[in-house]
């Protein structure tokens, strides 16, 4: 082997593995600086997805159950054997190669996803910009968390920007990132028995849904795509798990909002499965006036920012379509078309009336 370090600090660690970009990591548990080795060998994971093995002497069951959140490749306790830590770096690699064999095709989309986002240390907020700890603290549920965790987790997250209808996570995928929309809008979708792909939730800034679903021991269970240019906060699965292991309580609200946006969802999903497309577009407009309409006190309107194109996906229809109902509504008084990718709603009445029919 080629052998890079030692370093005796987390700070080092990183530093050194992006400058290097190893096969492998040795992670001593106990060591220098603000980061322990498991919350550094988080870090390495998520960032670089370089597998890691943990050297220590310390074996009790807190420190295991911290260190089996960061899902190792391997686990060598001190004293060991040259013999000891040569099998367990073979083994530990060719896990990792077998668990890289995803298709051609898997690999290309996540390449390509990579490509299509930027990352930024900072996002604007009117005059302001804010960093990831200063957006995390504006955030329901999380703010709740103590200062100390919520660096912890800014430290390891990243605001992405993305251009219209990109892919932040595909449904199956094995990377462990949540994230929260700071600007713009995602469409969360499903894959039915049919394959077509459903809309199940449309996720505004702050919604902290997408956070909790990455949370669960499994693959992602939904496709997230962006409607017109969104930034999200990128938030690493184990940097979550790390930070909220000390916080359990956390986990009460997340069950309360994890069980109001599934009813949510659920409701959203069975209008959109309507026979008639009047209602599935309906049911859009009212969801996207509930979630991202700008109230004017004035008419008592609410302004959308919304393509034909973006009802029609969401509704499961063609633009076409699209066009001949909303023109029909805006006869009826219910909608105001006159602002290229923009929908004022004048009167909720008739979506209501539609939804109740």
């Amino acid at each position: 082997y080629t052998v890079y370090g030692p370093v005796d600090n987390g700070e080092a660690a990183i530093a050194l593995s992006q400058e290097k970009e190893p096969s492998i990591v040795l992670m001593d548990i106990r060591i220098n600086g603000e980061l322990d080795g498991i919350a550094t060998a988080a870090r390495i994971w998520d960032s670089q997805n370089i597998p890691i093995v943990f050297l220590t002497a310390f074996a009790d069951e807190e420190t295991l159950s911290r260190a089996r959140l960061v899902k190792p490749f391997g686990y060598l306790l001190k004293p060991f054997k040259e013999q000891e830590l040569h099998v367990t770096l073979q083994m530990a690699l060719e896990r990792f190669h077998a668990s890289q064999g995803a298709s051609t095709v898997e690999q290309s989309d996540k390449i390509q996803r990579k490509k299509k986002s930027v990352t930024t240390e900072t996002v604007p907020f009117g005059d302001s910009e804010f960093t990831p700890l200063e957006f995390l603290k504006r955030t329901e549920i999380l703010r709740k968390l103590p200062e100390e965790l919520l660096k912890t987790i800014a430290d390891g997250s990243e605001f992405k920007e993305y251009k219209h209808n990109r892919f932040i996570t595909y449904e199956g995928d094995d990377e462990t990132r949540g994230f929260i929309v700071s600007s713009g809008r995602a469409a969360l979708l499903k894959t039915s028995s049919s394959g077509k792909q459903l809309t199940v939730a449309l996720l505004p800034p702050g919604d902290v849904f997408s956070v909790i679903i990455a949370l669960e021991d499994a693959s992602s269970s939904y496709t997230a795509v962006t409607h017109g240019e969104t930034t999200v906060l990128s938030i690493p699965k184990t940097v979550l798990l790390l930070a909220l292991e000390k916080e359990p309580q956390i986990y009460k609200a997340f069950n309360e909002e994890m069980t109001e946006r599934m009813r949510k969802s659920h409701e959203f999903s069975l209008r959109l499965a309507h026979d008639k497309v009047e209602v599935r577009i309906a049911a859009t407009l009212m969801e996207l006036v509930s979630d991202f309409g700008r109230y004017n006190n004035d008419d008592e309107s609410y302004l959308v920012t919304a393509t034909r194109q973006q009802i029609a996906d969401i509704a499961g229809t063609t633009p076409e379509t699209t066009i001949r109902v909303t023109r029909a509504l805006e006869d009826e008084g219910a909608l105001d078309l006159s602002e290229p990718g923009m929908i004022r709603v004048l009167n909720l009445a008739p979506l209501e009336s539609l939804l109740e029919d």
